[in-house]
């Protein structure tokens, strides 16, 4: 055992591996409370899922013929429902307080990462964490959000959208329209 962990130190470096062991026990840290709250932090049998996605989201319902690329993340006390047909690539993350919904055959590009909840900065100025705003997100069905989208709470997405990469979707984006830009604004219907 001793000298194969002497192998991965030469293989990989200590630093390397020294973080890598340190990043497994923190999600493991991560994840322990969310137990504690009744998250069900497991995926459906025959979902095609890739290597390094986790799940410690309360409320995970997942369609037919959905694919999750790898390193992607689930996390929350709330409901993310994906419908059938979704394809979300890899490393996207949904952070969810309240509820996410993902409409039917809709790609999600790399690096995208939809949240339901955010910090208000109050008048006093001081920012805490009990002031929040939690606000459902629902993105229709047959839509594409291009790489490195950003989808903040309240947004709903319309059906047949194109959101362009990189975008800032802060506002909710009508059907049949194409939209980028930080904060995306609709370009042409």
């Amino acid at each position: 055992m001793l000298f194969g962990y002497i192998k991965k130190i030469r293989k990989n470096g200590f630093v390397r591996l020294f973080k890598s062991n340190i990043e497994y026990f923190t999600d493991k840290l991560r994840a322990y409370p969310f137990s504690l709250l009744g998250a069900k932090p497991a995926f459906p049998k025959k979902l095609k899922i890739g290597k390094g996605t986790k799940t410690t989201v309360k409320t995970l319902k997942i369609g037919s013929d959905v694919s999750i690329g790898i390193g992607c993340s689930f996390a929350g006390l709330g409901k993310i429902e994906i419908n059938s047909g979704v394809r979300i690539n890899r490393n996207s993350h949904f952070d969810c307080s309240h509820s996410i919904i993902i409409g039917v055959n809709t790609f999600i590009a790399p690096d995208c990462y939809i949240v339901d909840s955010n910090h208000v900065m109050p008048e006093s100025g001081s920012l805490i964490s009990e002031n929040t705003i939690v606000k459902h997100v629902i993105i229709g069905s047959n839509v594409w959000l291009g790489r490195g989208v950003t989808i903040l709470p309240g947004v709903e997405i319309g059906n047949n959208t194109i959101i362009g990469a990189g975008a800032v979707v802060t506002k909710s984006i009508p059907a049949w329209t194409v939209a980028y830009g930080v904060p995306a604004k609709v370009s042409r219907k």
